[in-house]
């Protein structure tokens, strides 16, 4: 379970990565928002409840402002 959560912090990390090279803001929110949402299965199946509440407001947080840029 352990290799699995390290692959899926490895993807988060590259959206976040990739987030940033973006011109348009709403292609930074929808990278940001998968970013978050693949580390909170991070850190859920490394049972790291706190982290996983963390990035779960960062997931809502990108989720509200891609809504809102539409």
């Amino acid at each position: 379970m352990t290799i699995v959560a390290t692959i899926l912090g490895y993807i988060g990390m590259a959206f976040l990565v990739l987030s940033f090279q973006c011109k348009r803001e709403i292609i930074l929110f929808w990278f940001q928002m998968l970013s978050g949402l693949f580390f909170v299965l991070h850190y859920g199946l490394l049972g790291d409840y706190t982290g996983m509440a963390m990035d779960g407001v960062c997931f809502v947080r990108a989720l509200m402002m891609a809504s809102r840029k539409k």
